[in-house]
């Protein structure tokens, strides 16, 4: 009786050693697929969104390109609205977020800060948020910048101190 239950316990000790053994691989495994359907969810949306809106991305993309690049402020009302609605619609959750602290700035008064360069700062970091969007390729504002601002390196401190003011207010919406 004594042996067997020596043998008992010492094979529920062996299974329990290699159930503790076993168990990071385990864990990591769930991890692994928790990661991979939050991935293909992900990319589902994403999917969805460039089949349905395409053509809507590249043309909210080309407007607010055009601002940059033409350096022409949009001064209809309507327009604005419409272009904003459009940017919410097929701008992923890091556009919506520039284009919200964009909005924010320009509501609090952009004259204020005595830095009448910073909102095409955000103009370009929303075209660079669409872009990727679109796309997928990562651009930097800054180089964005210097394709139509001919004396950026007049002054590239102060633009770079504006980018890394926009980032740090990116990291804490």
């Amino acid at each position: 009786m004594i042996t067997f239950l020596g043998w008992l316990i010492s094979g529920l000790l062996f299974i329990i050693a290699i159930f503790i053994n076993r168990l990071p691989y385990m864990m990591e495994n769930k991890i692994l697929q928790e990661q991979k359907t939050r991935d293909s969810h992900e990319i589902q949306i994403e999917s969805y969104f460039k089949e349905l809106g395409g053509k809507e991305q590249k043309d909210v993309l080309n407007e607010w390109t055009e601002v940059l690049t033409f350096l022409k402020p949009i001064e209809d009302v309507n327009l604005l609205t419409d272009l904003v609605h459009r940017t919410v619609l097929y701008g992923s959750s890091r556009t919506i977020k520039i284009l919200s602290i964009m909005a924010q700035y320009s509501y609090k008064g952009m004259a204020k800060d005595g830095n009448e360069n910073k909102f095409m700062i955000y103009v370009a970091f929303l075209i660079c948020s669409l872009k990727k969007d679109f796309s997928g390729q990562d651009i930097d504002p800054l180089t964005l910048l210097k394709v139509k601002i001919n004396d950026i390196s007049d002054a590239e401190e102060a633009y770079i101190q504006s980018i890394n003011e926009i980032k740090k207010e990116l990291r804490q919406v």
